[in-house]
């Protein structure tokens, strides 16, 4: 998100920024709803692809007269806060019911699963 942040505080254009965030709702719901087996990297680059329009699309919502600094932090802490509270409401589900997983594990949420353990 940064990233797009950074290309839109430049002035680049990224030609139908909108309508890729908008996609990225529908990719992201498809990989939730089949579970696709994705490689580690496949993963990232779909997440940082969408990423670069997210950030792109906030960051040329700002208003004029707005410190772009703080803006930018504001969306990043908030995105940052929702992933968390994603994460935390999906351990509670583990912990209030007998199910060892929320998922198969995968490449991706394997990684992830270890680093958040330890």
């Amino acid at each position: 998100m940064l990233g797009g942040a950074a290309m839109s505080l430049q002035g680049l254009t990224l030609s139908f920024a909108e309508k890729w965030v908008n996609l990225s709702v529908i990719v992201f719901s498809l990989i939730v709803v089949f579970k696709p087996s994705l490689s580690s990297i496949v993963a990232i680059g779909i997440a940082s692809f969408f990423a670069i329009y997210h950030g792109y699309v906030h960051t040329s919502e700002i208003e004029v007269g707005a410190n772009p600094s703080s803006y930018i932090a504001g969306f990043l802490l908030s995105t940052t806060i929702l992933h968390g509270l994603g994460i935390a409401l999906g351990f509670l589900y583990l912990a209030k019911t007998d199910k060892q997983t929320l998922f198969k594990p995968r490449p991706i949420r394997s990684f992830f699963s270890k680093a958040v353990m330890k």
